[in-house]
């Protein structure tokens, strides 16, 4: 495949996800892939140039280029919001090189959205921190988790960080961008399973509230063992003596003030180290701590080698921060909070301790009890060295070839054996349906029809229900129409579930006008042998249904927060399938789906799912529901782990007992399962007040 990383920077300029990019960059050419990664034109760097085979393509913005902007001149930071010139360069490169898919990573999400628009290429959006719904990025405010964006809070907060001039800016970008870039992302990879969540909630709203998400953690980047090990720590200032390690940003909310109070409450403790970078914010530190600025990371590896422990004690909910299992990599337990993505990292007592964040006194508990227990500091560094050594680059780059191929493939002759195609009246659905089963040489059922025919029924539910179950039965069918309340069996066996949701409401309803008057017309037309009455009646019993229909149009349409009630019981109805529904956004979707389904090759048709392969006999429902399949690695939905979400406005938090959880197998990803969507945030009840 051709795949198109974007990214706000790439080594040489070097960071957390700059390292993670590079490391996917190389893994997906190692497997024979063809890799192009865009970036932001940074100083002394040329527009063109290559890591290996990797083509490395640097434009210049608009933004970054005014003087002002970039507090740092050797750094320049893509703003959150659409850059014109990155967004033309982008399209440029689209139409030059033909990617499969494009995953984007940071702030550039903004221009690569605008870039792709009315693209074939399925958008992938990596989110790595909270950027897009926070304007400050760490999902942090007085010291606490915030939760969730608000306009007054967020403005408050980011100018205080940033200054009025730059904060503001920043919180109307991010708050007023986030359902125009999550209507345009194909599918959202998180790197923990609290981010999933988070997102969940707080960006995948209304419209966007089926866009999947789907989690991948990151590679660990561990050097190995230094034979030189001694010297190294020597050069790098370390203590002789075995020691706690810390290594991070210098910064309050990664922790520090509980780990230093905790450290001096333990009295004849070894000592205390802290490797990381000095921000503005770094606090002052007693004169006995061994304090290590700008590492390198290769001496950063070898300093796990001496300490007992590693300590995490993060107070903001740290995505996946890769420190931990680096330490775990070179067999040291550390020692974490229940915060972010550290309770995906760490299982407590197996592979580290876990204790609540900001709380000195348990920290210092757990700090003491590996001290004076060494057997167990060794028990939970064996366990850790062997759990982390699932996260390779060739395991996390299967698993996004594999993220590539589905969503870049989610159409196929060979897994649309069973399709059910939902949407409002006057989308197009029976038009699809009947175009589809001639393509596909597929048996078409309009439900509507079923309707009508069991409605003189003793028990019409009943007889429907029968009806659905037995066309679910079949290894091969179409069917079209909405029916909730008794077509879930049709849910449950589709391969695909196809959704119009493009149509306005005035077009639909001038479609069912027209569709009615036609009607009209052609049955008075067969009753001109009847009396005058009679048509009279024909025409009252179509007026009525005509004006029962307009209501259910207007009650799916999408506009504004999508709040229309038949949409919203429809988007909730589709929580539990979201991994096999497309989604088609645009008014030519039914044409592009034909000329998808008949050439074999992906269309530029905006899907909310990754379709599982079609098995060769009809699955059972919870078959169908996993897309994993043995041999393969499957992509897991929404993981979820220990980690909640504060509630927000008074809303109840979901935890990790709402999740429908399935066993997820090893091969780069997280070993919890997947969860379908969260109970209690639909996919219409839009919680963030912004």
């Amino acid at each position: 495949m051709r795949i198109l990383l974007i990214a706000d920077f790439y080594p040489p300029h070097v960071g957390g996800v700059e390292l993670q990019v590079q490391a996917l960059a190389r893994a997906l050419v190692a497997r024979g892939d063809e890799v192009h990664v865009a970036t932001v034109a940074q100083t002394n760097l040329a527009a063109e140039s290559s890591d290996g085979p990797i083509r490395i393509h640097r434009f210049r913005g608009l933004f970054t280029a005014l003087p002002g902007i970039a507090s740092q001149s050797d750094r320049r930071y893509h703003p959150p919001l659409p850059d014109p010139l990155v967004a033309w360069a982008i399209r440029r490169l689209v139409r030059k090189i033909r990617p499969d898919a494009a995953q984007v990573h940071g702030w550039i999400a903004y221009s690569a959205a605008l870039g792709l628009v009315r693209s074939s290429i399925p958008l992938i959006v990596s989110v790595r921190d909270y950027g897009y719904i926070c304007p400050t990025r760490n999902l942090l405010i007085d010291g606490r988790i915030c939760s969730g964006p608000g306009l007054a809070k967020c403005l408050g907060h980011a100018s205080r960080v940033y200054g009025v001039g730059k904060g503001a800016p920043a919180t109307l970008t991010v708050l007023g961008l986030r359902s125009w870039l999550a209507r345009r992302t194909r599918v959202v990879h998180a790197v923990s399973g609290f981010v999933g969540m988070t997102m969940r909630r707080s960006l995948l709203t209304g419209a966007a509230a089926t866009t999947p998400i789907t989690t991948i953690a990151d590679v660990v980047l561990a050097e190995p063992p230094d034979s030189a090990t001694g010297g190294t720590r020597a050069a790098s200032g370390l203590p002789d003596e075995p020691y706690i390690l810390f290594v991070g940003a210098l910064q309050p909310h990664k922790g520090l003030e509980p780990l230093l109070s905790a450290h001096a409450s333990l009295g004849n403790a070894p000592p205390l180290v802290l490797i990381g970078t000095r921000w503005p914010d770094t606090p002052a530190f007693p004169a006995h701590l061994t304090v290590l600025e700008n590492v390198p990371h290769a001496e950063v590896m070898a300093a796990w080698d001496g300490a007992l422990f590693g300590v995490a004690p993060s107070i903001w909910p740290d995505p996946l921060p890769g420190v931990v299992r680096e330490a775990m990599s070179r067999g040291r337990p550390v020692i974490g909070t229940t915060v972010g993505g550290i309770v995906d990292m760490i299982e407590d007592g197996v592979t580290g301790l876990l204790v609540a964040p900001n709380d000195a006194p348990a920290l210092a508990a757990a700090m003491r009890r590996l001290i004076e227990e060494p057997g167990l500091a060794a028990h939970l560094g064996e366990a850790a060295q062997i759990d982390v050594a699932r996260f390779t680059p060739e395991a996390i780059g299967t698993s996004f070839a594999e993220l590539y191929a589905v969503t870049a493939n989610g159409l196929s002759r060979e897994r649309l054996r069973r399709v059910h195609i939902i949407g409002g009246p006057g989308v197009g659905k029976s038009t699809l349906a009947r175009r589809l089963g001639r393509e596909l040489e597929l048996p078409v059922h309009h439900l509507d029809d079923i309707a009508r025919e069991t409605a003189g029924a003793t028990d019409p539910h009943t007889s429907r229900h029968a009806l659905a179950k037995a066309i679910a039965a079949q290894p091969r069918w179409v069917t079209d129409g909405v029916h909730l309340d008794w077509t879930e069996v049709l849910l449950e066996a589709a391969d695909a579930i196809i959704w119009l949701d493009a149509v306005p409401w005035p077009l639909a309803l001038a479609r069912v006008i027209r569709r009615f008057v036609q009607g009209a017309i052609g049955e008075a037309r067969s009753q001109r042998g009847l009396r005058r009455i009679g048509r009279f009646r024909s025409y009252a019993r179509h007026t009525g249904d005509l004006i029962r229909i307009a209501g259910e149009i207007r009650g799916f349409d999408r506009s504004g927060d999508g709040r229309g009630s038949n949409r919203a019981a429809l988007s909730r109805a589709m929580v539990p399938h979201l991994t096999k529904v497309v989604r088609c956004r645009g008014d030519q979707a039914i044409d592009v789906i034909l000329a998808t389904v008949a050439r074999n090759v992906p269309g530029p048709v905006e899907s909310s799912g990754l379709l599982p392969a079609a098995p060769d006999a009809p699955p059972s429902p919870a078959a169908t529901r996993d897309s994993a399949s043995s041999g393969s690695p499957a992509v897991a939905l929404n993981t979820s782990r220990r980690a909640t979400i504060p509630p927000e406005n008074g809303a109840s938090a979901p935890h990790a007992e709402d999740f429908e959880v399935r066993p997820v197998r090893d091969g780069g990803r997280p070993r919890e399962g997947a969860a379908t969507a969260e109970a209690g945030e639909t996919a219409d009840e839009k919680l963030d007040p912004a």
